[in-house]
């Protein structure tokens, strides 16, 4: 199982445990060329209620 694999199963799993009245939220952080946005787009299938914001940050 690679990185990105366990950190989605790892966010799916608080996922299912969080208080569905107050947000989950999780941020991402790291270096260009990472797959930072490859692996929002990955959580949105696996998080398909969720409401999931991508801000790049330009240099």
């Amino acid at each position: 199982m690679d990185m990105n694999d366990t950190l989605k199963q790892e966010i799916n799993e608080e996922y299912k445990k969080h208080n569905l009245d107050r947000p989950l939220i999780v941020a991402i952080d790291g270096l260009d060329g990472v797959g930072k946005t490859t692996l929002v787009h990955q959580l949105k299938t696996i998080l398909p209620h969720c409401l999931l914001n991508y801000e790049a940050t330009e240099k």
